[in-house]
């Protein structure tokens, strides 16, 4: 068989294999992120909880995507399966629930929930992504 044949067609079984498993699978992007009001870092006492879910911008009923979040204002996009998410615009919304401030009512009184919040991002890699409430709240809030 001609080499050039050869290593061609070893190519192409190489790269089919390779896509058959999961080695060589896209995987997904796990940005990471923190909620800040003016810059300065905003958290919850031990016992708060922000309520984080991430939707894709541009699809209307593609569902939430899950985020892992710590009241300390960090968070990290998961995706579904733990597998991350694809690259794209995607709607971040936030809640914050903090038993020493309010009995279980969101912080914000929705105002950074679902189509209303204002923060969009574009993701593209596993980059940092800064969402500051002081831009957004009007001097409400916290």
């Amino acid at each position: 068989m001609n080499p050039a044949i050869r290593c061609g067609a070893l190519a192409v079984f190489a790269l089919l294999f390779c896509l058959a498993g999961s080695g060589c699978s896209k995987s997904g992007l796990k940005p990471t992120g923190k909620i800040v009001k003016n810059g300065e870092p905003f958290k919850l006492s031990e016992k708060g909880l922000f309520v984080i879910s991430v939707s894709s911008a541009d699809e209307k009923d593609a569902g939430a995507m899950p985020v892992n979040s710590k009241p300390d204002g960090t968070f990290e996009v998961v995706g579904k399966e733990g597998k991350g998410i694809p690259a794209g615009k995607y709607r971040f919304s936030v809640q914050a629930i903090d038993p020493y401030t309010t009995t279980g009512k969101d912080m914000f009184n929705g105002r950074f929930y679902g189509d209303k919040s204002p923060f969009v991002e574009d993701i593209k890699g596993n980059q940092e992504i800064i969402l500051d409430i002081g831009k957004h709240d009007g001097g409400k809030g916290k």
